[in-house]
């Protein structure tokens, strides 16, 4: 199962909520047969020139956010709304979700991101841009290789760097543990008064 998509536009359906963004490409290719045995195995994931636009506006409320609803509205309708049905024990089920058995990722491409966050009430600005990444194959247990670099400029205070990070991860989600070997993360500083380089090497691992 191949599943691609060009061109999306992201924005809520009231035209008065500022749009979210746009993708140009994204592509996904899964095998089915695996799914069965609880097993996910997906070719490269490719995504390309996703551009996010986020906004708090001068009333608080951020625009990746539907918007609430008018207090008129809001009455005139919960005078006929209910309450919602009480499903039974049965129809519950035991709460518990499906867990993969094995996962086989052949790797992830991520290339031309830009994202942007802007809150008018609290005077913030910030931008990641030319953001990349990408792995290697990723499956349950074992080390992939991981490269990922982006822009970062801040408003105020005013920041410009160049950041980039590259390691080896190794995921143990059954133990909420994750370690990178040989990491290696350079920040350096694009500002043309002080253009400084911080480089950081060596081993990290995170639980929980």
């Amino acid at each position: 199962l191949t599943v691609r998509f060009r061109d999306v536009v992201l924005e809520f359906a009231d035209i008065n909520q500022k749009s979210l963004g746009a993708l140009q490409h994204v592509a996904v290719k899964v095998k089915l047969l695996p799914l069965l045995q609880k097993k996910l195995d997906i070719s490269t994931v490719e995504l390309n020139g996703l551009k996010l636009d986020l906004e708090v506006n001068k009333n608080g409320q951020p625009n990746w956010q539907p918007a609430p609803a008018s207090s008129s509205a809001a009455s005139s309708t919960g005078q006929s709304q209910t309450a919602p049905a009480q499903n039974t024990p049965a129809e519950q089920g035991n709460g518990s979700s499906p867990v993969l058995a094995d996962l086989n990722i052949a790797g992830i491409s991520i290339n031309d991101i830009t994202v942007t966050y802007r809150d008018i009430p609290a005077a913030q600005e910030v931008a990641i841009r030319n953001a990349s990444l990408t792995t290697g194959a990723i499956r349950f247990g074992q080390p992939f290789q991981l490269q990922t670099s982006f822009d970062l400029q801040n408003k105020a205070p005013e920041v410009s760097a160049r950041i980039g990070l590259d390691g080896l991860v190794t995921p143990d989600p059954e133990n909420a543990s994750y370690t990178i070997k040989d990491l290696r993360l350079t920040v350096a500083s694009t500002n043309t008064g002080s253009p400084e380089t911080l480089t950081i090497n060596g081993d990290v691992a995170l639980k929980g």
